[in-house]
């Protein structure tokens, strides 16, 4: 049998082992809403295969470049799952980024094909330039009424005979960053890439049939399935993370009986706050994965209390690279906390089997090769590249950007994943911030995981983020307490020059801002945009002064 690099595939192979097994649970939001959804493994196959003979018949066909703007839940599934049956390449962005980087990634990116929710059909009239490539506008969403995408896309499933069947390096989609720390760029996932992600996920995961999942984010929804994994799709809004109700996540999880969790450390810090102020009690969450920032150890104690049998990991990675590594987090409360509270950055563990991180000495401009890069000793902290199987190719239609990510080498491509970082005695991988998070000063650097660690120990602080003095003499910081602390500006800030004094890491720290609610990426809400908050604190008070 010739190897499968087709996602939607693998649906279709699940549909035949475990016909009756549950694949999608869809909960019911309210009242207001249509009931809740549930599709065995061979209804969502049928399901899917609908979707693909509607949009085939609407036009839809192989390699064709197709703008995906949906309310994430089980149409959204159809729609992208149908499109890896036909062949053409879904181009998935998230609408929470804000009009002007929308409409710059949808004009790059070149869509032909728009399918999307009314707002977006018009702005698509609004900026005729943006959308000039789009000849085929197919609408979803609340506007068709509680039918939802059914009348416009479905057609008879029985009619769709044979998914695409791509080679490993065809482009397969178009996911955008989430621009945290620049303009939001467009990733080529080839077919290969999302393969590879399925090994790590069901391999080094130990995720089987047997799990129920809950994918905090929704980029996660693509796996379930093509696993052979109950899923159930989680009642909030991912553009909108921080005001979830996590009532309602929480309450849909125990009753669901949700094995396995993908989400964001902030997500999962709302989520644990709820249980342990109520005494509740998740002892069928087995696994759970928390990315996307770093993950406090506080954190962790809080997650094994509500979660008495599960297993937590920290992956490392990012839209051009996930997984790198996975962090057991018993492991991090066990032997890396204490090191990491006293400013030795956040430990990330070891690789995943077939991949390679190296460090090398910071370079600003493009390193076309490898024996450019300065390879850097055990210990030393620099800027952290990546090698393997999910490491991806290249940025969609940003040559440059390419250009200053990849590196060349005669054992693979290696990608400059924009962290920095040090590798320990144990091979272990250290995270020390972002590269461009750094405060430079002449000859001295500041990096801001290791710094923020150190105020981060404050019992009425939330978060904290380093960034440049108003003077450009040194570092300052900027602070955001935890809601509702009461405290005085003149203790907080005796307080926080107390322990800028106990590092050698923070005593250059004088100036402190205190900031009501940091500005955060959409995606994740925990990438603080630490460049907002520099050009803030130009006008704003210190409490130093």
């Amino acid at each position: 049998m010739a190897e499968i690099y087709n996602v939607a595939s693998y649906l279709k192979l699940a549909a035949k082992a475990t016909p009756h097994q549950l694949a999608v649970i869809e909960p019911k939001e309210s009242r207001r809403f249509s009931p809740s959804r549930k599709l065995t493994f061979e209804e969502l196959h049928q399901f899917c295969c609908a979707y693909a003979s509607g949009l085939s018949h609407k036009g839809i066909k192989p390699n064709m470049r197709t703008l995906v703007i949906a309310k994430p839940g089980l149409d959204l599934l159809g729609i992208v799952f149908s499109l890896f049956k036909i062949g053409a390449i879904p181009i998935l962005i998230d609408p929470g980024m804000g009009r002007k980087n929308l409409l710059e990634c949808i004009k790059r990116s070149r869509p032909e094909a728009l399918i999307g929710m009314s707002l977006i059909q018009g702005i698509s009239r609004f900026f005729p330039k943006v959308f000039k490539d789009v000849k085929i506008r197919i609408p979803v969403g609340s506007s068709l009424g509680r039918s939802g995408t059914t009348p416009i896309i479905r057609g008879d499933y029985r009619t769709w005979d044979k998914d695409h069947q791509p080679q490993p390096k065809d482009l397969a989609a178009v996911l955008f960053t989430s621009g945290s720390t620049g303009s939001p760029k467009g990733v080529c996932y080839q077919h290969r890439h999302f393969l590879a992600q399925l090994h790590y996920l069901k391999t080094h995961f130990n995720i089987s049939k047997d799990d129920v999942d809950f994918p905090l984010l929704p980029i996660f929804a693509l796996y379930a399935p093509a696993l052979g994994t109950t899923m159930v799709l989680p009642p909030l809004n991912p553009s909108k993370p921080a005001k979830a109700n996590i009532s309602r996540v929480v309450n849909v999880m125990i009753q669901q009986k949700v094995t396995l969790s993908f989400g964001s450390p902030v997500l999962w810090s709302m989520i644990t706050k709820y249980c342990l102020e109520r005494g509740l009690s998740m002892p069928n969450v087995k696994k759970v994965l928390m990315a996307g920032a770093p993950v406090a150890p506080k954190l962790l104690e809080d997650f094994y209390q509500c979660c008495p049998n599960a297993e937590a990991f920290t992956p490392y990675g990012a839209t051009e690279c996930l997984p790198i590594t996975a962090m057991d987090g018993r492991e991090i409360l066990s032997e890396t906390r204490s090191l990491s509270e006293a400013g030795k950055g956040n430990c990330l563990g070891k690789a995943l089997p077939e991949l390679e991180f190296k460090i090398i000495k910071p370079v600003d401009g493009p390193l076309s090769y490898l024996d450019q890069a300065t390879l850097l000793p055990e210990g030393e902290i620099g800027e952290i590249i990546i090698r393997g199987p999910i490491v991806t190719e290249s940025y969609d239609e940003l040559p440059e950007a390419t250009a200053a990510a990849k590196i060349v080498s005669e054992v693979g491509l290696w990608h400059r994943i924009g962290d920095m970082g040090y590798i320990d005695a144990k091979q272990r991988l250290w995270f020390c911030g972002r590269k461009s998070h750094r405060v430079i000063v002449a000859d001295k650097v500041w990096y801001s995981v290791c710094c923020e660690a150190i105020f981060n120990a404050h019992p009425k602080v939330f978060r904290t983020a380093l960034i440049s003095a108003p003077s450009g003499t040194g570092p300052a910081l900027a602070v955001e307490l935890l809601p509702k602390a009461r405290i005085t500006k003149q203790t907080l800030l005796k307080e926080l020059q107390s322990l800028a004094q106990s590092s050698e890491l923070t005593q250059a720290i004088e100036d402190f801002y205190l900031h009501p609610a940091f500005p955060v990426d959409v995606r994740h809400n925990a990438k603080i945009h630490r460049e907002e908050l520099s050009q803030w604190a130009k006008t704003a008070k210190s409490l130093s002064l």
